[in-house]
């Protein structure tokens, strides 16, 4: 579980990127299999008007390959950002506090404490204790 690398927010914007990527893929090997299936090669504008069948074929692979690592990173973020809700769930007072400065929002431990008015040690030994807790889920 990666969760204590990143913020919560760094997250979801990666996801929402990831999803963008995954359409624009699946957009643009739709439109490579609908040359294929035309036969109409010259529709793709470009400096070789003579586009191979087996580069198309080539193009459509990568797509699919770029299309299972960002299917499969889309998954690995879903299920981290699961694991974070359900986490901020469980958690009280000041660990919810300390959890959603440090982890959503990113914020230092020095920037943490000074938000809740504790010291950068007691910030330190919750955020311990918050790490010991999501490592033993």
């Amino acid at each position: 579980m990666h969760i204590l690398y990143h913020s919560y927010e760094d997250m979801t914007k990666k996801i929402s990127i990831i999803q963008l990527r995954i359409q624009s893929y699946e957009k643009e090997k739709e439109v490579l299999m609908q040359l294929i299936k035309s036969g109409r090669e010259r529709l793709i504008k470009s400096k070789h008007p003579n586009i191979s069948y087996k580069t198309y074929l080539k193009e459509i692979k990568i797509l699919d390959g770029h299309l299972l690592l960002h299917h499969h990173e889309l998954r690995r973020l879903q299920d981290e950002k699961k694991e974070m809700d359900a986490l901020m769930g469980k958690l009280e007072g000041t660990q919810e506090q300390i959890f959603y400065y440090r982890f959503v929002k990113g914020m230092t431990q020095e920037q943490t404490a000074e938000k809740i008015y504790l010291s950068t040690r007691q910030v330190q030994r919750i955020e311990k204790k918050l790490e010991n807790e999501i490592m033993s889920c």
